[in-house]
């Protein structure tokens, strides 16, 4: 006999989630498969810093084969990779062959990107072309989204902001703005900064962490920033400093973010991503990648 509840809870189950979510790809995975973090600077041969040695790229292009392969037992669903443009450029032969893992990209170094809002043509033009360079690789690596700090200064911003995000809309990449300022100022800046912008290509990255400082409520930054979040960091702290700790290590209310989140997700019409950002090495965090997915799936 047809019965359409046991259907409905079976298609439920079986269906493509529209969040994908994941972990960032950094330290912690690279501590396990060879006993030291990845390098700081982007540097080819090893550092030294504070008595620990950092991997040297060549070590890291090895090394990360092994640590996506891991990943994708893990069943993560999409990774972010952080750090200077030379760093990732290096990498990227070994980032292709990572199964369904979408691929989020957040880049430092120098140029440096912060810098698009510069007084200083020099400056601001360098930037531009390092946000550009950015946006290309994540084409390239066919990354999703490329992850962008907020500029230092806003005199400029605008017209830089502008002319990346036509440059990523073209190139099939989101260029995500993230709130990097504490509470709901930090949403605030970037709803100012989206509106003189004007681009349908400039969307958001929420920082649950950035959000829960200064006396902020990560959930009415969220619902401040609303359908142009495409990509989440997810992370905790006591609302003291930025402390990276494991959901349920702080104060966050990361259920009714969760809901929050999937409802925004489900209306959006397009992929959104969230990763794992709890680096601390007090952290358990595979179980905290599991109770991340579990979360998801009971809040769906």
């Amino acid at each position: 006999m047809f019965d359409r509840k046991v259907c409905e809870d079976t298609v439920k189950k079986l269906r493509r989630y529209g969040m994908r979510v994941g972990v960032w790809l950094h330290d912690h995975f690279y501590r396990k498969h060879c006993g030291r973090p990845m390098v700081g600077v982007g540097s080819f041969y090893e550092e030294f810093e504070g008595g620990i040695f950092y991997l040297g790229i060549k070590e890291v292009c090895r090394v990360t084969p092994e640590v996506l392969k891991e990943l994708m037992g893990l069943g993560v669903e999409c990774a972010e990779i952080g750090g200077p443009s030379t760093r990732l450029e290096a990498m990227a032969p070994c980032l292709k062959d990572r199964g369904n893992i979408t691929l989020v990209l957040h880049t430092e170094g120098d140029p440096d990107p912060t810098r698009c809002g510069s007084s200083s043509p020099h400056l601001r033009r360098a930037a531009v072309e390092a946000i550009k360079w950015n946006i290309d690789l994540a084409a390239q690596l066919g990354a999703c989204t490329y992850v962008l700090h907020p500029p230092r200064e806003d005199e400029f911003a605008a017209e830089s902001l502008r002319e990346c995000s036509e440059y990523a809309l073209e190139r099939g990449v989101t260029l995500a703005l993230e709130n990097s300022g504490a509470g709901m100022e930090g949403a605030e800046r970037l709803l100012r900064l989206a509106e003189e912008v004007g681009s349908e290509g400039l969307e958001f990255t929420f920082d649950t962490g950035h959000a829960n400082l200064k006396g902020g409520s990560p959930l009415e930054c969220a619902e401040m920033l609303g359908n142009r979040i495409a990509h989440v960091h997810w992370h905790d702290n006591d609302g003291s400093g930025d402390q990276h700790l494991a959901p349920g290590m702080g104060n966050i209310d990361f259920e009714g973010l969760m809901e929050f989140l999937l409802k925004v997700d489900a209306g959006r019409g397009r992929e959104m991503t969230l990763t794992l950002e709890c680096d601390k090495p007090i952290v358990d965090y595979e179980r905290a990648w599991e109770e991340l997915r579990k979360l998801r799936d009971r809040c769906t």
